[in-house]
């Protein structure tokens, strides 16, 4: 097939695509995390988003190595849709 090994199994049928996994968001918590940091509740919700994408395609950050880019990506696409820290 297109995939290889494992991945082959977990195509969706219908769509033709890999589900990655599921994100699960706690608005409390974005709420309470936007007021500790200092900026609105929408760009946290976009950050948590776009850090949970970030681990589902692979990034971590438990090596210093991998934090520094990990976070570089997560502002370059947060930026890219106009969700700035302004």
């Amino acid at each position: 097939g297109e995939y290889e090994g494992d991945l082959e199994m977990e195509v969706d049928p219908d769509t033709g695509l890999v589900p990655l996994g599921d994100m699960i968001l706690s608005v409390e918590r974005a709420r309470a995390q936007a007021e500790e940091y200092g900026h609105s509740v929408e760009r946290e919700v976009c950050y948590l988003v776009v850090h949970g994408l970030m681990h589902l395609a692979g990034y971590d950050h438990i090596e210093p190595e991998g934090k520094i880019e990990m976070r570089a990506e997560e502002e370059a696409l947060l930026n890219k849709v106009g969700v700035t820290r302004e």
